[in-house]
């Protein structure tokens, strides 16, 4: 079984979009190559303006999909779409577990109400869904409070730390300060078994 990733952002602050014909282009070669299961990430997808177009087309072609989001983007007609094209999987990340640990965290004063909200629409829909929590220096300290958010949506509790590596924006050498130690990071890694390690070179 083949499973890729399929970027749909490119850049930065997700304003450069993979054109939607470039991204069918990419879809149908994948299942030329008998690819069964597909990623849609980078970013936040579901602020792509052809979401609706490109994650219908996928499931009509064949393919399982699963889509990364952090849950604060909704719109009706993704509400709709997720109706008759149900993803095999939402893996949500949660950047808090209350309105100023999400604040801290996303510097949106409505971030958490917001996620929580979809995380609800997602959880009525029947969406199967589970958490990606960011493990970082403002939150290792309140692991149990995650898991109780996670617990309200019934949704089961993962860990994956917050890693990354330098490059040239200001904007991520503010970020990369949330960095946990390695010790930290290899520590909480023993405790929940799971890897906790997510690696990227940009936001």
């Amino acid at each position: 079984m083949l499973f890729w990733l399929v970027t749909l952002l490119v850049g930065q602050n997700n304003i450069n979009y993979q054109d939607y014909a470039r991204v069918v282009w990419v879809l149908d070669e994948l299942n030329e190559c008998r690819c069964y299961c597909i990623l849609l990430t980078e970013g936040e997808p579901l602020i792509h303006p052809d979401f609706v177009k490109i994650h219908k087309y996928a499931p009509e072609i064949g393919f399982k999909v699963t889509v990364y989001t952090n849950g604060y983007f909704l719109s009706d007609d993704i509400v709709d779409m997720f109706k008759k094209y149900t993803p095999s999987m939402l893996d949500i990340t949660l950047y808090g577990f209350d309105k100023e640990s999400y604040k801290a965290f996303t510097k949106i004063s409505d971030s958490f109400d917001n996620a929580s909200k979809n995380l609800q629409k997602y959880s009525d829909l029947g969406v199967p869904m589970k958490t990606r929590n960011q493990l970082h220096r403002l939150n290792y300290h309140d692991i149990d409070k995650y898991k109780l958010l996670a617990a309200s949506f019934g949704l089961n509790f993962s860990l994956r730390s917050f890693v990354c590596s330098p490059n040239n924006n200001d904007q991520y050498h503010e970020k990369i300060n949330l960095n946990l130690p390695p010790d930290d990071i290899v520590y909480y890694e023993k405790q929940y078994k799971d890897p906790v390690v997510e690696s990227t070179n940009h936001l």
